[in-house]
């Protein structure tokens, strides 16, 4: 992140150690371009990042994707004709809308009027986890539920979006982002984070939690389901055992969270 007597930047490393993104201050826009500005080639905007660079440079070897937008804040009164969606998502957009102005604000407040030279960076640092949706709390709605059970899982508070781990994948020992094993296909899931005791053990309460899920006429997994479809067909079961994956065996996992395939008790 920078500041020059040219216009502010930001530089966001990425991964692999060459790639980057950079926001880039065109300045300020007059009341006459009638939207001018967003045609502003490649070419100038890498000679005004130079510019503020000063006296450093970057040498740009490709873009793989750029744009040029003009900073512009509204908010509709209502997202649709029924309460479900608009009482979930109005607060958030508000609340997004709020923490961009703020945000395009300092990145165009001159060097000189921010309360310390540092002030710009350690903003960015405090709120870096909101444009990630990290800092997103959803409010009790429809397909939000309460906190009344929040104790249960401090690590994952309720209305907060999904944190990832590494994991093993128990079947070909693959490490893998948690987050990223959930497919984009409509289905609801269903994450367990098992006790101590061994998945074969009679002390395990995730192979009571099986049993619930499967033969219990109150299990979603029961109710909802139609007839012939697979168990996981609206809901997919995901269990985090504590245990190494060299300590037990995948069929060592109750009926409701082995692999796609193993057939369930009637």
């Amino acid at each position: 992140m920078g500041r020059a007597t040219k216009g502010s930047i930001l530089h966001i490393p990425r991964e692999g150690g060459h790639l980057a993104r950079v926001y880039v201050d065109l300045g300020e826009v007059p009341l006459d371009d009638n939207h001018a500005v967003r045609s502003t080639p490649i070419e100038e905007i890498i000679d005004r990042a130079n510019a503020i660079y000063h006296p450093y440079s970057i040498d740009v070897k490709n873009v793989a994707w750029h744009s040029v937008y003009e900073v512009g804040h509204h908010l509709t009164d209502h997202f649709d004709d029924v309460d479900t969606y608009s009482g979930e998502r109005q607060e958030i957009a508000k609340n997004l809308i709020d923490f961009d102005k703020e945000w395009s604000t300092l990145m165009a407040t001159k060097p000189e009027d921010l309360p310390s030279p540092e002030y710009l960076e350690e903003f960015y640092m405090k709120t870096a986890e909101f444009p990630a949706g990290f800092m997103t709390d959803y409010k009790p709605s429809l397909i939000t539920g309460g906190t009344e059970h929040q104790h249960l899982a401090e690590g994952f508070p309720v209305g907060k979006r999904f944190r990832s781990a590494r994991v093993n994948r128990r079947e070909n020992a693959y490490p893998r982002h948690l987050g990223h094993e959930a497919v984009a296909d409509g289905r609801y899931r269903l994450y367990v984070f098992a006790n101590a005791a061994h998945p074969a053990s009679a002390d395990s309460k995730v192979r009571a939690l099986s049993d619930f899920l499967t033969q219990d006429a109150t299990s979603p997994f029961v109710r909802y389901r139609t007839e012939g479809a697979d168990f996981n067909a609206l809901i997919e079961p995901v269990v985090v055992y504590q245990q190494n994956y060299t300590e037990f065996e995948t069929t060592d996992a109750p009926a409701a969270f082995r692999p796609p395939g193993r057939h369930l008790p009637d």
